[in-house]
């Protein structure tokens, strides 16, 4: 009697991120043409990263974002979601992740 040994030829990577309650996929290692490249997961993309005594306002979409500690980001802000906007408020790494740092947060709560 034999048995086939299963064949795996990708495998996805989870990681849980410091607060999180739940982990995310990183990404997805898989075979082609015998090198296993490693591409990133969309959740793990667009996730920010939120320093200590961060204030989030009520109805605020945060992606692809680092928000400096004591920023306060005022209710219904967008960052992450629209490149050319957030260009203009925030410093963007070559990558289009957004840098907001505490005086950026106060101009948006200023205009707002």
């Amino acid at each position: 009697m034999s048995s086939k040994i299963p064949r795996y030829d990708e495998a996805y990577v989870w990681a849980w991120l410091p607060g999180a309650i739940e982990p995310i996929v990183c990404g997805r290692l898989s075979i082609h043409d015998g090198l296993v490249p490693f591409n990133y997961g969309r959740s793990y993309l667009e996730r920010a990263v939120i320093f200590p005594d961060v204030r989030i306002g009520a109805g605020s979409v945060i992606k692809r974002a680092i928000v400096d500690t004591g920023a306060a980001v005022p209710p219904g802000t967008h960052i992450g979601v629209d490149p050319q906007e957030d260009a203009r408020r925030f410093y963007m790494s070559e990558g289009g992740v957004a840098l907001v740092t505490r005086d950026m947060a106060a101009r948006l709560l200023k205009k707002g």
